[in-house]
């Protein structure tokens, strides 16, 4: 068995504390941020949805025409970053979970020299990568057609899961109520009108997406109760600031790879 090491994230998120309320209503801000401007230079949201370049003509309209690069390049860093951030959680992800024994040992294993969990990052990257290609020449046939589809949809899919976190803050009604209720709004905005095809697919894909995960975590818990608080710590790190490296080994593979390290013992198979 290949050895299970640790790894340290050297840098920082800047998300700083922030509850499962507080970002419903982030999303609230920046989606009025973006309606209410529109709103007051078209004559209605079908003008500004047809603009294939708001971002510049936002920015023309109601800053000046000398702002228009600063603006673009924020918004071309911002994406940047935010696909960084998405590739680093995922691979974050897959490393913990095959640390704990839910996937193969091998998205366990780190670079000898850089300390980097190499393995994950790849399948990470790889995956992206071609359904990147598969979707954007075969199936839209435009990368940026492509590109929004997915954010439409995995936005769509966090906004339910910001719906989810509201409910775990016990206690306090109101802040779930007014959190739920900022979220609904561009879920609303998202699903109707009815988008055109294969926009409008997407409830149906999370709503199918749900429901597998559902069945695959009902037979886990049936079969090995262990794996689902393996899957939870994992989950748990994924979503931290930095790893947590004294993290409880649930599945108990550091001590097997310990004893694999010491002459004459072994681990039973």
């Amino acid at each position: 068995m290949a050895r299970r090491e640790e790894y340290v994230v050297e840098a920082r998120s800047e998300q700083g504390l922030r509850g499962g309320a507080l970002q419903p209503l982030e999303a609230m801000v920046i989606s009025m941020g973006f309606m209410a401007p529109s709103v007051a230079m078209f004559s209605g949201m079908d003008d500004f949805a047809k603009d294939t370049a708001w971002f510049d003509t936002l920015t023309r309209k109601f800053l000046a025409d000398g702002w228009t690069p600063f603006v673009g390049l924020a918004a071309l860093t911002g994406t940047i970053a935010s696909a960084i951030g998405i590739h680093n959680s995922t691979v974050l992800l897959l490393y913990a979970l095959g640390r704990d024994g839910v996937l193969p040992g091998a998205f366990a294993r780190v670079h000898p020299t850089r300390r980097s969990p190499w393995i994950a990052a790849t399948v990470q990257a790889g995956f992206s990568l071609v359904l990147g290609l598969i979707f954007g020449y075969f199936i839209f046939g435009d990368p940026a057609t492509t590109y929004g589809y997915f954010g439409g949809l995995g936005t769509l899919a966090v906004l339910f899961v910001y719906i989810f976190i509201n409910v775990s803050v016990v206690g306090h009604a109101l802040i779930l109520l007014v959190a739920t209720a900022a979220v609904c709004l561009p879920i609303y905005g998202l699903i109707y009108p009815v988008p055109d095809p294969s926009y409008n697919q997407w409830p149906y894909l999370i709503a199918l997406w749900a429901a597998i995960g559902l069945v695959i975590l009902f037979i886990i818990s049936r079969r090995r109760p262990d794996l689902v608080e393996a899957m939870g710590h994992a989950f748990s790190e994924a979503g931290a600031d930095e790893p947590d490296t004294a993290q409880e080994d649930v599945m108990g593979t550091r001590g097997r790879d310990a004893a694999e390290e010491q002459p004459g013992r072994g681990v039973p198979e």
